[in-house]
């Protein structure tokens, strides 16, 4: 940092933990700025309640964080009965990020129960993205098959699960 022409700065006590930070002098460049700008104005506004079907807390603190994020509120199930009781209880949720692989109720089974719901109460379908990390060709087809509307595969990066909500919760 100091060969780059920066400072540190430490507030520190023995045995506690204390705030640092640092400066570096850096020079705008007026083409990073311009694009990011450009894709600020592109963004739609995002809005809308979703429930996270997961049950890897790893997994489920990454979601939250990304979800958190860009204001993204949520309600947290850790597997397809949880699901399928959060669903019930709500009534509504703008959209749906299944994991498949779980405990107690796999996605494909909780899928099909909000969706028996969905037709009993004459609801508009509610948009399930399976979440999982089954990752070939056919899998996809196969959450598609089974009544989810989109797929994403783990790893996931936040773009993956920005451009989901942009196709389903634009404001």
């Amino acid at each position: 940092i100091v060969k780059m022409g920066g400072e540190l700065h430490v507030q520190s006590v023995e045995n506690e933990g204390r705030p640092f930070s640092f400066t570096i002098p850096v020079a705008l460049c007026e083409h990073e700025i311009k694009i990011a700008e450009e894709q600020f104005h592109e963004n739609p506004k995002l809005g809308g309640h979703v429930l996270i079907v997961e049950d890897n807390k790893t997994n489920q603190m990454l979601m939250m964080i990304i979800l958190d994020n860009i204001g993204i509120t949520y309600d947290l199930a850790q597997d397809g009965l949880e699901a399928v009781e959060s669903f019930q209880q709500r009534e509504h949720y703008d959209l749906i990020f299944m994991d498949e692989n779980m405990p107690n109720m796999n996605g494909i089974e909780a899928t099909r129960q909000i969706r028996q719901i969905e037709k009993d109460m004459s609801h508009r379908p509610t948009p399930i993205v399976a979440v999982t990390a089954n990752a070939l060709s056919e899998d996809r087809q196969r959450f598609l098959d089974e009544g989810m509307d989109d797929y994403i595969s783990k790893p996931y990066e936040e773009k993956e699960i920005i451009d989901i909500l942009r196709n389903y919760l634009t404001v």
